[in-house]
């Protein structure tokens, strides 16, 4: 904007668009354009004709037709990984401290080949069409901060690609999932497409998008993507359920110890392991057996404790601008999110020019440039976002300090861009502020500049409710206004009405009067059930739930001196009903199975109630609550033979009731004495084909392979399909009793196949269940014996030990 005179009012108003007025006529800006802008320059732009696509090589009609927004898409944000050029070369030292620019470490073979990364090649690429999902595949990795996850991430699409010639696709940082142009590349190129995605927790709409709108197309669809492990369990609920696998990266095993050996001898980057034997090498990196890589490369070669090593290489850092300016792009960066040349121009006064011509090269060993095509301009970033956090820690460990610094960044961020926009969601998270400010004064103050940058927008006003909540002595008034504002303004948001029930939950324990305490718990019931319709493959609104009936039933009990009364009754069905809904959709999880021992507790803990809770069975045996409560009593006593013939007795008057035969079976197992047909007459009367009871479906297959019954692969098959999050498909129940034999068939990077003595069928051991010292030893056919578990994927060795 230019303007003969500076009216205060206008000025205020343009720059609070990142607009700066310039003082001055039109005519002295065209003049000063014309002095600076050289006429070679200024030639009219000629249209130039769309170039070849080099993707195009895959389509199988020689005349397909791309259209603009599936061009657009492969053009700003993919990479197809076949005709990747890389260029540029990465210093071999800089990329073993954690400098990893693109393709350039995984071109030159500076990286470990991580036995994760075969076992990924082998059991998502190279396996037949059949074994893939009916719906669009989400593989996940995840891994520790410094775990290697982006290096490996490159290395399997390069592999992928240049090995075994699949069709890969790799999300640029700043790219953003285009699932119709997918649809689009997956009928012209009629073949299965892998695309992916680093950093998963800053793309979790695109998962979503993923996950939800490619229909039939998402059947060739295979998406691999990591992130950290404490990220993801933050971040990732909404797309949990739609992950298929998820793997874990772990440390380095002994193997690929010497070879990381190898590479870093090669490029002489050893350091102070020089001066060592190969043997004491070696011990040097087993020494860091459950750090990070990044951290082990670090003590193991430079002989200092990592955070040491750190401080020492800011503290080296000059001129004192280029350390400040490090300082700010770390505590940017160590949210995984890079920082535009914009502001540190903002902050520091500094252009990119300027930049690259005083300031790079003391930086140039810490921080990484790169363009970013799409908003045409340059991002820095530390070369870890570990190391970033580092310098964060230990450098601002003044809370005062860390006032400024967020002060600055916050005020300098535009969130018009979406690496702004992640990095002000990031700063302003309720629960981490808590953490990071823990004088409140300096905590308002942080959301007070948010409010100046954001306005009262919807997640903002969501994290300043959560930290209300939350805080030591905050206030639940200021939190419920804060929540209630943010729940108007975006009413669908399914995460702020979650808040809304857990307050009203938690402010019904403080309430005046039990009035006033019964209106919060209806409120939070009735929140807790839209959340779980909403979001009926999420836990939340369940368990909630259930924490309500839970907060109205104690009193109740306590009140009615042992005597079952009607609104016990009622309030029992409708909690026990909640309750085996939820234990059957989310067999293993660990908040229902709290929920569970806290209503257990309650009950078996009065005698009177035992007491009513046989009375009232003794009149009415057809009320499934009381009789499936009352046995449950009893197994918490000890009395195992009264809790049978209590479920016995109830199901003689309620034959169908498909609960209490998922319970009599649960106990009969637990008895150990049942006949096989007696539990599979039970198990298979506790569940309706293609229902959510997941847990009796599982005991169900548990038992049809105990009784040699191939049936129990194809339950197992329905079984995966389970709308649930992969940590619960994994979860490993119900072991049988004693050890098995067998020998080993195949090794993987994160698990291996067991041939079973006698029926000689397949069990899958996963890594992390085996001990260090028995997995370095396992090989193709070792004689190994082993416990068995069940999962929802399928029969699962335990155990594992050298027999």
């Amino acid at each position: 904007m230019v303007s003969r005179s500076f009216d205060p009012v206008q000025v205020r108003f343009w720059e609070s668009k990142k607009i700066t007025p310039l003082q001055g006529t039109f005519e002295e800006f065209m003049q000063s354009l014309d002095a600076v802008v050289g006429h070679e320059t200024r030639g009219l732009a000629v249209v130039r004709p769309e170039v070849e696509l080099s993707i195009e090589e895959r389509f199988k009609s020689t005349n397909a037709v791309v259209s603009r927004g599936c061009r657009q898409f492969l053009e700003n944000d993919v990479e197809y990984v076949k005709s990747i050029n890389v260029g540029r070369t990465v210093d071999a030292g800089a990329f073993y401290k954690g400098m990893n620019p693109g393709w350039s470490a995984v071109e030159q073979g500076l990286d470990v080949r991580r036995q994760l990364g075969d076992t990924i090649l082998a059991e998502h690429f190279l396996c037949p069409e059949s074994e893939h999902s009916d719906r669009a595949e989400i593989i996940m990795i995840e891994a520790h901060a410094g775990a290697g996850k982006s290096v490996l991430l490159r290395r399997v699409a390069w592999d992928a690609t240049r090995d075994y010639d699949c069709l890969c696709l790799y999300l640029k940082p700043y790219g953003v999932v285009n699932t119709a142009a997918l649809q689009e590349l997956i009928g012209l190129c009629d073949e299965r497409i892998y695309l992916f995605i680093d950093d998963a927790a800053d793309h979790l709409r695109d998962l979503l998008a993923i996950a939800r709108s490619m229909g039939p197309e998402g059947r060739r669809l295979t998406v691999i993507t990591a992130e950290r492990i404490n990220e993801w369990n933050v971040l990732g609920g909404p797309v949990a359920t739609a992950v298929t696998v998820e793997h874990e990266l772990k440390y380095l095993n002994l193997r690929e110890i010497d070879k990381l050996l190898t590479l870093l001898e090669e490029h002489k980057a050893l350091g102070t392991l020089g001066r060592l034997s190969m043997a004491e090498r070696r011990r040097a990196f087993a020494e860091q057996a459950g750090r990070q890589l990044l951290v082990a490369l670090h003590e193991a070669t430079l002989g200092k404790p990592f955070e040491d090593i750190i401080v020492d290489e800011y503290n080296g850092i000059t001129p004192p601008q280029a350390q400040s300016i490090y300082l700010t792009i770390c505590v940017l960066n160590r949210l995984g999110v890079p920082v535009r040349a914009g502001i540190v121009a903002r902050i520091h006064g500094v252009r990119f020019e300027e930049f690259k011509e005083k300031l790079f090269a003391p930086l140039e060993h810490v921080v990484e440039a790169e363009e970013n095509p799409i908003i045409r301009d340059f991002s820095y970033r530390a070369r870890h976002p570990h190391i970033a956090e580092i310098v964060f820690d230990r450098i601002l460990c003044n809370p005062e300090d860390r006032f400024g610094a967020y002060d600055r960044c916050l005020k300098a961020l535009n969130i018009d861009y979406k690496d702004d926009y992640n990095a002000f969601r990031q700063m302003v998270r309720g629960r981490s502020l808590i953490d990071v400010f823990p004088n409140h004064d300096l905590a308002v103050g942080v959301f007070d500049i948010a409010l100046s940058v954001i306005g009262r927008e919807p997640f903002l006003l969501h994290q300043m409710g959560i930290y209300e909540m939350n805080r030591p002595n905050g206030s639940f008034v200021v939190s419920r206004n804060l929540l209630s504002e943010a729940s108007s303004k975006a009413p669908g948001d399914m995460n702020i009405r979650h808040s809304l029930a857990e307050l009203s939950l938690k402010s019904a324990d403080i309430a005046r009067t039990p009035l006033e305490r019964d209106r919060l718990l209806t409120k939070a019931a009735g929140i807790a059930a839209e959340v779980r319709s909403a979001r009926a493959d999420e836990v939340y609104g369940y368990h909630t739930g259930l924490k309500v009936g839970l907060a109205r039933l104690k009193p109740l009990l306590e009140e009615s001196e042992g005597i079952i009364t009607d609104e016990i009754e009622t309030l029992g069905k409708h909690l026990e009903r909640g309750l085996s809904e939820a234990l059957q959709r989310f067999p293993g999880d660990s908040y229902i199975y709290e929920a569970e021992s806290q209503l257990a507790s309650v009950l078996s803990d009065s005698d009177r109630m035992v007491e009513a809770l046989t009375d009232a069975f003794r009149a009415n045996s057809r009320v499934s609550f009381i009789a499936s409560r009352l046995a449950k009593c009893l197994i918490a006593r000890g009395n195992i033979d009264g809790a049978r013939e209590v479920f016995e007795k109830a199901l003689e008057s309620n034959r169908s009731d498909a609960r209490l035969h998922y319970s009599l079976s649960k106990l009969l197992i637990r008895q150990g004495d049942a006949s096989s047909d007696a539990l599979l007459y039970h198990l298979r009367r506790s569940f309706t084909p293609g229902d959510t009871n997941y847990d009796a479906q599982l005991l169900y297959a548990r038992q049809l392979y105990i009784a040699g019954n191939q049936q129990y692969r194809e339950m197992f098959a329905e079984l995966k399909k389970a709308r649930v999050g992969s940590n619960l498909k994994d979860k490993e129940l119900y072991p049988l009793t004693g050890r098995f034999h067998g020998e080993v068939e195949r090794v993987e990077a994160g698990h291996c196949f067991i041939l079973k003595d006698g029926t000689r069928d397949w069990l899958f051991a996963h890594r992390g269940r085996i001990a260090d010292a028995v997995w370095n030893k396992l090989t193709p056919g070792s004689r190994v014996s082993f416990g068995i578990a069940f999962s929802l994927r399928g029969v699962n060795a335990i155990d594992v030990d050298l027999a």
